[in-house]
């Protein structure tokens, strides 16, 4: 380098020194706008890329949130059939009165329900009032008692969504007297088709995303995949340690959360590189 400089100011013609000069006082100022406009559009993608993941997460729980309460509707609807209380409370253990009533009242009711619903899979009615199972869709409490969700809607009067052990997605709803003391005459279980209930999350394909989704026990009831298994694990470990604040922007992946606001629900939505054309960016690179 020292070489060079005596060179430039000993040796090196006018011609040579001007020539020179020039070419560094414009590649300084070139440099320097090219760095800032390289900052300024990475910045923006980032930006850009957080809008979008908002927007779509926001959605996904509009789109769900809007076939749960339709399906709650629905399951709350057929639990206060009048006319069907009514024979379970004046024909207790009356298994041909309560046929009649179900035959009249309830089951073209629910099979209505369950052909014209494409999410509804199975509908069933639990009672203490009968000893034997009737009809196609009415059955005794007593296999059920010790089962946590009968016991929670003996003074839980609300639908619950739950999803079981088995993986299987259901409705629980009590059903009540027809005066007003409130008491449990049975309980009506709904099981949904979990897949076509999540179809909000199962379609989003943005930038290759992944997406969690947990109940409100922790439990992880869908989980869409990445294609880093091993930053995956970390991701849903961060979200193990963090359940109630987990949305994050670091320099290996950015989370999203939300909650569901007809479930007890939270989504986790995670992107771990921004995908540009037909290359992968990963977040360090944007954010370096």
């Amino acid at each position: 380098m020292k070489k060079i400089c005596n060179w430039f100011i000993h040796n090196a013609s006018m011609q040579k020194k001007l020539i020179i000069s020039y070419i560094i006082l414009v590649s300084i100022p070139l440099c320097i706008l090219g760095i800032h406009s390289f900052s300024a559009a990475n910045q923006n993608l980032l930006d850009q890329t957080e809008v979008t993941m908002d927007n779509n997460l926001h959605r996904m729980c509009q789109e769900a949130d809007a076939i749960f309460q339709r399906e709650t509707d629905f399951t709350k609807y057929l639990a206060y059939n009048l006319e069907f209380r009514q024979t379970l409370e004046g024909n207790a253990y009356n298994g041909s009165a309560i046929a009649q009533s179900l035959n009249k009242t309830v089951e073209p009711v629910f099979w209505y329900f369950i052909t014209s619903d494409e999410n509804l899979k199975m509908i069933k009615i639990v009672t203490p009032y009968t000893e034997t199972d009737i009809g196609s869709f009415l059955e005794s409490a007593e296999p059920y008692e010790n089962t946590v969700w009968y016991k929670k809607h003996e003074k839980d009067f609300n639908t619950e969504w739950t999803v079981e052990e088995d993986g299987k997605l259901y409705a629980t709803r009590t059903i009540l007297d027809t005066a007003t003391t409130s008491r449990r005459i049975g309980v009506l279980r709904a099981e949904f088709y979990l897949n076509r209930i999540l179809e909000p999350f199962d379609t989003m394909d943005y930038l290759d995303n992944g997406i969690v989704i947990k109940d409100g026990n922790g439990q992880v009831i869908y989980t869409k995949k990445i294609a880093d298994e091993q930053m995956e694990q970390k991701i849903e470990a961060y979200i193990g340690e963090n359940p109630e604040d987990a949305s994050v922007l670091n320099k290996e992946y950015i989370l999203k959360e939300a909650s569901m606001e007809k479930v007890d629900w939270k989504i986790y939505y995670l992107l771990t590189g921004i995908q540009s054309r037909n290359r992968f960016i990963p977040l360090y690179f944007l954010q370096s």
